[in-house]
């Protein structure tokens, strides 16, 4: 993988698993800011990648606070005008056992590797966002944190607090195309020399090299598959290709057929967005059977997933919406997570999940449900998103009404049950129930 015009900042990379990541990413093209608690330390590994023909400067600051986060991001945008990749690696031990460990111990650990890491993270999600380019957060965890282990109970919190933090960082980033993964490093023993794919990284290993991070993380070893449980077809992506497709699911796999169609049943042209239907190489209900149930399948065998979706001119598809959470407002179609993407990105709003409300004269109206930071105004919000959103969506698709709550809607997975709420507030408005904002130009237009 080639990092030519990419900057990387490494925490903790004076020496260790740290400095081995800050080399690579170095060899690979990378420029790199090298950071530890050391500055003799520090200036030994940069001189060792710039001896080596590599590009790295350093920056000597504990982690922790924001100050020495934000100290990192701006060394690497002062240095080289920008911000791709931050691995997360710095980390004290403090070790042991719970009867014993003081009040000192445990936060001088909780501080450096789970502060830490949310510090840097944030200060680098920002700036990453800013740029609009997407990026890579790397974060470091381990298997204590996973399985425990005796005398680090500071440790194991802090570790498995990390891949706490990702999975929701996942969530939260996607959408600007920032990814975020924990790594959890382990030994390489006998039985995994056995993998297909691990098997050139042990090569690697026993010959004392360091391990390519980054493209192990974005590399074929990573895959991510869509399809349905019923397995009527299945698509699949591999983090390179993910790389040069963000945002896809993926090419349909070898056992089934895949397709788009729009609302006449009819294939869509490439880029225009429709109903999945998958349709297995042995045929319509070859992989399953319902007791009690009907499949969605077509009379000639292709079956829906109840998913919206486009495909590129290379074969890759993207998802959009459910089909049931589709709005129709004057008989256009308006898929709400494109409309909560756009909401999302103003700066004032933390969440945004998007509804159909009921309409005599279009059927369905657009209305968004927008976390808030409870000090925000919510009116000034509601009156500058119109604006906000002008060079983004057709006029159309911008939120009508607008309703304020101050703790998210989505679960541990980042799933929202739009149904409920759309019948929830369908609801509120047949009692009169006063819950909406209404942006200023739309009573003045009642007006």
């Amino acid at each position: 993988m080639d990092l030519t015009g990419k900057v990387a900042v490494v925490t903790g990379s004076g020496r260790g698993l740290g400095l081995a990541y800050a080399t690579e990413l170095a060899r690979r093209g990378a420029a790199v800011v090298v950071n530890d608690v050391d500055a003799e330390v520090a200036d030994t590994a940069v001189l060792g990648i710039t001896e080596a023909g590599g590009t790295a400067v350093a920056e000597v600051v504990p982690v922790g606070t924001s100050e020495a986060a934000q100290a990192l991001v701006d060394r690497a945008v002062d240095e080289f005008g920008r911000l791709d990749v931050l691995v997360n690696n710095a980390g004290i031990l403090r070790d042991t056992t719970l009867w014993k460990m003081t009040d000192e111990q445990f936060d001088a650990v909780i501080n450096t590797h789970l502060r830490g890491t949310f510090t840097c993270t944030r200060a680098a999600a920002i700036r990453m966002r800013e740029q609009g380019e997407g990026g890579r957060i790397i974060c470091v965890g381990s298997p204590t944190g996973q399985v425990g282990n005796f005398g680090q109970t500071n440790y194991a919190a802090a570790k498995a607090g990390i891949v706490g933090m990702v999975r929701t960082w996942a969530m939260e980033l996607a959408r600007a195309q920032i990814t975020v993964n924990a790594i959890v490093p382990v030994a390489a023993t006998a039985m995994t020399e056995t993998v297909p794919f691990v098997a050139p990284y042990i090569e690697m290993l026993k010959k004392g090299e360091p391990l390519p991070i980054v493209m192990v993380l974005g590399g074929d070893p990573l895959a991510f598959f869509y399809g349905g449980t019923e397995a009527q077809g299945a698509t699949i992506i591999s983090g390179v290709e993910w790389l040069a497709h963000r945002g896809s699911v993926g090419k349909i796999g070898d056992t089934s057929r895949l397709k788009i169609l729009g609302e006449d049943g009819n294939e869509v042209a490439t880029g225009e967005t429709g109903e999945i239907y998958f349709l297995p190489n042995d045929g319509a209900g070859s992989t399953y059977h319902y007791l009690g149930a009907e499949p969605k399948r077509r009379p000639d065998g292709w079956e829906s997933l109840g998913d919206i979706g486009r495909l590129d001119a290379d074969g890759y598809l993207y998802l959009g919406d459910r089909l049931a959470d589709m709005i129709l407002r004057g008989g256009a179609n308006i898929y709400p997570a494109e409309v909560e993407a756009a909401v999302t990105a103003h700066p004032d709003v933390r969440s945004c999940v998007v509804v159909g409300l009921p309409d005599p004269e279009f059927g369905q109206r657009v209305h968004a449900i927008l976390e808030l930071d409870p000090a925000t105004d919510a009116q000034a919000v509601a009156d500058g998103v119109g604006a906000f959103l002008a060079d983004q969506l057709s006029r159309y698709k911008h939120p009508e009404s607008f309703e304020i709550v101050h703790v998210g809607l989505r679960d541990d997975s980042g799933k929202v049950r739009r149904t409920l709420l759309r019948d929830e507030r369908a609801g509120w408005m047949q009692e009169n129930r006063d819950f909406r904002i209404m942006p200023a130009r739309a009573w003045a237009k009642a007006e």
